[in-house]
């Protein structure tokens, strides 16, 4: 009986074991096709990750590559603008020569001389040791012609035009100064236009009260500077006529109107419009007779100018002299930057108060800068790392709307308010 009990436990434990080994097997089975299946799908997804990826990340690379490139290049055009405003005020610097040289007994010599480009105003020494001579009607800028020349064809500057005559007389009627007047103005105007580029406006306006300066303030177009001609009559003796006569100057004047101060002054002495009277004949006894008593009954009595025209070497002085005139303004502006006044610095955005009439146009690139570093303190410390480099965006007739590309932050600036901020081309 043990026997075959032990037999039928056995048989029962075989069996249990090769349900067991069955139930292993089939789950052994179904995991390791289920690994398979999951291993081959997931190369699919894979490579379906790495197709979208390869599309996406070279082109977010190449817009970064791009857009670095364009900073690497706009910082590159900074710094040489850079180097050239520093090597053009070192030019402009005072530089002295020195030589030596041995004679034929051994002796050395030396010679020391400044080649440094300044205007010899031809005042002479006394008058400069004695009273620190000033002229103000002869004053010119500090700055050499040769050194700076800061003429753009493309950018007008803008300026108002005034001009006035003297004091009239019989000698020379209110009418005829006035004829001279208008030749001056349309003159003056049409010439320097054709040599530099320049936007002539009404008169700056005094306000008796800020209601009535708030009222006008849609005037966009405000000068920056005041050129001034005085016609001035004077009175000088003339032996030929035996009486005086009288004469007239042309004294030109031009004014910043944003310190105030004077940048150039220049006269020219014009002669009388009138041509002088033939030279006399001699009359016989009783023509001199008549002629003596004429001149008596004429005496405290104004003489009219019989003549209807003026004359000729009047004519040719006053084209000369306006001529004159106009090369000494040209002059005086080689060597003065051209700005345009900033209202707003928000960001990244310059706001610029200037637009289409001054000559700025979309994709300009100009500097931002303080207006008194360009050209005088360029040398200084630190100044030429408080230049930066924009571009204008958008242009309308009297406005324009700029970025930076590339430089320090030099806003923000709040609107309309006082800064020396400016932008200037190069």
């Amino acid at each position: 009986m043990k026997k075959i009990l032990n037999e039928k436990v056995q048989i029962k434990i075989c069996t249990y074991v090769s349900y067991a080994v069955f139930f292993v097997g089939s789950l052994f089975n179904s995991t390791f096709s289920f690994a398979q299946q999951s291993l081959s799908s997931s190369p699919v997804e894979v490579t379906n990750a790495a197709e979208q990826n390869s599309g996406s990340e070279p082109a977010n690379q190449k817009k970064k590559m791009n857009f670095d490139q364009d900073t690497l290049s706009y910082e590159e055009k900074l710094k040489t603008i850079r180097e050239s405003l520093i090597s053009e005020a070192l030019k402009a610097r005072a530089r002295v020569k020195s030589s030596a040289w041995l004679d034929k007994s051994g002796a050395l010599h030396e010679n020391t001389h400044i080649t440094s480009e300044v205007f010899s105003l031809g005042i002479t020494k006394n008058r400069l040791e004695n009273n620190n001579f000033f002229d103000v009607e002869n004053i010119r800028p500090l700055e050499e012609l040769n050194s700076c020349n800061f003429y753009n064809p493309n950018y007008a500057r803008i300026s108002e035009l005034i001009v006035t005559t003297g004091r009239s007389s019989f000698d020379i009627p209110y009418q005829e100064l006035n004829k001279i007047h208008e030749k001056i103005s349309v003159s003056f105007k049409e010439g320097l236009q054709t040599r530099q580029n320049w936007i002539f406006v009404e008169q700056t306006k005094k306000y008796n009260s800020s209601y009535s300066r708030y009222l006008s303030a849609s005037t966009i177009e405000k000068p920056e500077f005041s050129i001034r001609i005085f016609l001035q009559t004077q009175e000088s003796f003339s032996y030929q006529k035996k009486s005086n006569h009288v004469t007239l100057k042309l004294l030109l004047s031009i004014v910043d109107l944003n310190n105030g101060g004077i940048i150039a002054s220049s006269t020219y002495n014009l002669p009388s419009p009138w041509a002088d009277p033939p030279i006399q004949a001699p009359r016989s006894g009783l023509a001199q007779i008549a002629y003596a008593v004429h001149e008596a009954s004429m005496i405290g009595k104004f003489r009219v100018p019989s003549q209807k025209a003026f004359s000729k070497k009047f004519e040719r002085e006053l084209t000369f002299g306006i001529s004159e005139l106009i090369k000494k303004t040209e002059e005086s502006f080689k060597c003065r930057q051209i700005t345009f006044p900033i209202t707003e610095i928000r960001k990244d955005e310059i706001s610029i108060k200037a637009g289409e009439k001054r000559g700025l146009r979309i994709g300009d690139q100009l500097l931002l800068t303080d207006t008194d570093l360009i050209p005088t303190r360029i040398l200084e410390e630190s100044a030429s790392e408080k230049i930066a480099l924009i571009e204008i965006k958008s242009v309308t007739p009297n406005r324009a709307l700029a970025v930076k590309l590339a430089g320090p932050d030099l806003g923000p600036l709040s609107k309309n308010s006082r800064s020396t901020m400016s932008v200037v081309p190069f």
